[in-house]
């Protein structure tokens, strides 16, 4: 049974730099990002973790290779990061300056209207599917690589929390959310970041 969860954040990118909104558009990691996710390899060098997850995008999946070196990473699409519609490859500012309507719920619960975004509810339908497979492990210690706003959505889930109350929470690039259950309680272990001072946008 699994007892530990840590949901980890890929490194940062070429799009991260630039804050623009990324979606289902796959850029690799940049310098910074492939330096984090060593830096990610070191702190983990210090725990167990028996499976690794990971979404498909090219971002997490090095993430996952670097800093899980030496083992299987198992693909699944289900934990992909969100479809943005009209707004990816965009500037995250100028994406909201542009559509203020779509981004109103954007800062307590992260939903997007009228931009053809993929919506919160899809969202958290597709990730049960792949909690699911995470479930399914018999093993005690599983890491899931995959996006901020994917991580966000799956602590809200696991530890059956609205997605409001981690609003205001940073979870930059190659960030880590220790999860420890607890007679069948999830709670935070502890949050590390590579890069403390790191921004986030999702």
């Amino acid at each position: 049974m699994v007892q530990t969860i840590y949901l980890v954040r890929h490194g940062r990118t070429e799009y991260n730099a630039q804050k623009r909104i990324q979606g289902l558009l796959n850029p690799a990691l940049d310098d910074r990002g492939l330096a984090q996710a060593n830096k990610l390899r070191e702190w983990f060098g210090t725990k167990k973790v028996d499976r690794v997850l990971a979404s498909p995008a090219r971002r997490a999946q090095a993430t996952a290779l670097i800093a899980f070196t030496g083992k299987t990473v198992q693909t699944v699409d289900a934990f992909a990061e969100r479809d943005y519609g009209l707004v990816e490859g965009v500037k995250w500012e100028t994406a909201r300056k542009a559509y203020p309507k779509a981004f109103e719920r954007w800062d307590t619960d992260r939903e997007l209207v009228g931009i053809g975004a993929e919506n919160m509810e899809q969202i958290r339908a597709r990730l049960e599917k792949g909690l699911e497979t995470l479930w399914a492990i018999h093993e005690d210690s599983v890491a899931v690589v995959a996006h901020g706003l994917i991580n966000r959505t799956l602590l809200s889930l696991i530890t059956k929390t609205p997605i409001s109350a981690h609003a205001t929470e940073k979870f930059p690039p190659a960030s880590v959310i220790e999860l420890r259950q607890r007679e069948n309680v999830w709670t935070i272990e502890q949050i590390y970041k590579a890069e403390p001072n790191g921004e986030s946008y999702t």
